[in-house]
């Protein structure tokens, strides 16, 4: 498969998940926030991979490209949907956010791209320990707390 092609693939992804959204059976008011923020999280992970390839800031490109795309935005898309309230939209942001960073910074370590192992280690389990601390804030069900907990230490203890 060419680059175009590639290219043309991932937009057609973006496009489907769109059409998904819009044609669900959840209420209109949610659909409506859930396309928003979908919008919001591709427009943010855009700018993420254009400063990736400009070779930006590398705690900018982990929130934007990673933590957004991948942990973050998914996380909220399904709250939206479900009808969640602002607060616990911003807990899961957060949470996300700091699972995405610490899963980014796991991937560079297995893939050696990180000039001190130590150092890495240290700032993954510290953006990991932010992410359990934000856990309570977004349930007090002790099969969720435990659930969320399990997440955190496999994302970041994971082999491949």
């Amino acid at each position: 498969m060419g680059i175009e092609q590639a290219i043309t693939l991932a937009d057609l992804g973006f496009f489907l998940a769109i059409k998904i959204i819009s044609e669900s059976n959840f209420p209109e008011k949610e659909k409506n926030n859930a396309l928003k923020l979908f919008s919001q999280t591709m427009v943010e992970t855009a700018i993420g991979q254009m400063l990736d390839i400009q070779k930006g800031d590398s705690a900018t490109v982990m929130e934007l490209k990673t933590a957004k795309y991948t942990v973050a935005g998914p996380l909220q898309l399904g709250a939206v949907l479900g009808g969640a309230k602002r607060n616990l939209l911003d807990q899961l942001d957060k949470f996300g956010e700091n699972l995405g960073v610490a899963f980014q910074i796991r991937d560079d370590m297995l893939d050696g791209e990180v000039r001190s192992l130590d150092q890495s280690r240290v700032e993954m389990l510290k953006y990991a320990g932010l992410a359990k601390k934000i856990i309570t804030k977004i349930t007090n069900d002790p099969k969720m707390i435990k659930l969320l907990e399990e997440l955190v230490d496999y994302m970041v203890e994971r082999k491949k």
